[in-house]
């Protein structure tokens, strides 16, 4: 009975020791790339927040609330941003390139000098300051667009 009771005890420790280890686990597993406060993840609300410069390549962004952010010098190349709420944005020299901006909300945006470079905009709102959308080539010193809406 003694030798019941001390495994049982035992078990129950080894549970507890091991859920805290799963806990960890999940900690540990759980990616999500937060800057000033802000959680990068689909969904998330974080109007008015400072994200310039920030290299959010690849990020799920999508139904976003990032309304008035500065997200000036932001890269967001090939970016999930679709149902975003973007409005009011700081989008200035932000890299867009191949971005998917479907059904996103740029009214009152700055997106100047922003690279959009074959981002997908179909549905979206462009009400937005979009002026100087070129970037020179590489081998010349010419100019070439980049606004390419599909």
């Amino acid at each position: 009975m003694l030798f019941t009771r001390m495994f049982f005890s035992f078990g129950l420790v080894a549970s507890a020791l091991c859920g805290s280890v799963i806990a960890d686990d999940t900690i540990e597993q759980d990616d999500t790339l937060i800057i000033n406060g802000c959680r990068i993840e689909p969904g998330t609300q974080c109007p008015g927040v400072d994200l310039a410069g920030a290299d959010l390549s690849n990020a799920d962004l999508s139904e976003a609330v990032l309304s008035g952010a500065n997200l000036q010098g932001v890269v967001l190349r090939h970016a999930k941003l679709g149902n975003a709420n973007l409005a009011g944005a700081q989008l200035m020299q932000a890299d867009l390139a191949r971005a998917d901006l479907r059904h996103a909300n740029l009214r009152g945006s700055d997106m100047t000098g922003a690279n959009l470079e074959a981002v997908n905009g179909w549905a979206a709102f462009f009400q937005a300051k979009i002026d100087s959308l070129t970037r020179s080539r590489s081998k010349s010193n010419s100019k070439e667009s980049l606004l390419s809406l599909h």
